[in-house]
């Protein structure tokens, strides 16, 4: 018997293809069931005879039995193909359990733009992703909770003692309704109040409280008239003309859908930023930290060309990626 023989035509495929004509009595119906020709079907049987220079299978009989080297290989091969299927199991199973659970808190503005191109880049190294996304007060609660293994959020309350890594400065802008009458070059917010009642982001999310925090160093608080907790319904009332909002590029992308009916406007006076951030919050985190980072800025650099750039012009100019 040749080696070389032996390494070509005598493999598991090939004995499994012996069993199943053993099995069905027939080269026919083994091809009906493995999906191959009969043809093909006789060549490997045929081949795996040559290989071990013994007739396996007695044609003369009908249905087709084995001869007795058949029945000694059909023992031995049923023991064979067990414990390689029991091997690849195995295998697929250490693999798998190698491979983390994680569970990712995402705020709304950065799940709704770039949350699931970002799971997409990660999947080959996890087994299972959760995510969690919304405002960022209660992502801190997660967090704090160990619910959490990786956070990006704009709330730098979450950062004491855990591992961050900074993704985007981004300017905050104004957005008014494209058939408000009044286009100014920049928007003042009392002068702009005076016109069109604010739409304000609610004070229980991160962003709301930046916001509010900004109006009232600059002394320029307009009256309450409209409040919500997310974007959805800050550029839907912008957008049906109810009103002009504070956001951000980030944001105004999230709330595309309404893009036709808004337009961006910068904010007059000094520069106000807020930073988006990644934080690791376990050993989890940090083990996945650094593909999430590089997927992340990848994408957000994407948004800042394709989007921002559309969207606000003169923003995209002031955004840092990184």
């Amino acid at each position: 018997m040749e080696i070389d023989a032996l390494n070509s035509d005598f493999d598991l495929r090939a004995l499994r293809v012996f069993l199943v004509v053993l099995r069905r009595g027939g080269m026919t119906a083994a091809a009906r069931e493995l999906g191959l020709t009969q043809s093909a079907v006789s060549q490997i049987v045929a081949r795996l005879e040559a290989a071990m220079d013994v007739i396996l299978i007695d044609r003369a009989q009908r249905p087709l039995v084995a001869t007795a080297a058949g029945d000694a290989l059909a023992a031995r091969a049923g023991l064979m193909l067990a414990d390689a299927d029991d091997l690849v199991a195995g295998v697929r199973a250490a693999g798998s359990a190698a491979r983390p659970r994680v569970r990712l808190g995402l705020i709304d503005s950065v799940a709704g733009t770039i949350g699931a191109p970002l799971i997409r880049a990660i999947r080959s190294e996890v087994r299972e992703v959760s995510v969690w996304s919304g405002i960022s007060p209660n992502l801190r609660e997660d967090v704090a909770r160990g619910r959490l293994d990786l956070v990006v959020t704009s709330d730098p309350l979450m950062a004491a003692g855990v591992r961050t890594s900074r993704l985007l400065r981004e300017p905050f802008i104004a957005v008014l309704p494209k058939s408000f009458a009044h286009r100014p070059d920049s928007v003042e917010p009392l002068k702009m109040a005076a016109l069109l009642p604010l739409v304000r982001y609610s004070v229980r999310s991160v962003i709301g409280a930046e916001i509010e925090r900004e109006l009232t160093r600059r002394e320029q608080i307009p009256p309450r008239v409209f409040e919500f907790d997310g974007s959805d319904g800050v550029f839907a009332m912008v957008a049906a003309g109810l009103g002009w909002a504070v956001t951000t590029p980030l944001c105004l992308v999230h709330g595309r859908m309404f893009g036709r009916d808004v337009r961006a406007v910068p904010l007059a006076g000094r520069a106000f930023t807020r930073d988006i951030f990644m934080l690791a919050a376990n050993a989890v985190g940090a083990g996945l930290a650094k593909s999430v980072e590089g997927a992340a800025l990848k994408l957000i650099g994407d948004l800042v060309e394709n989007d921002f750039k559309r969207l606000s012009p003169t923003a995209a100019r002031h955004v840092r990626v990184g």
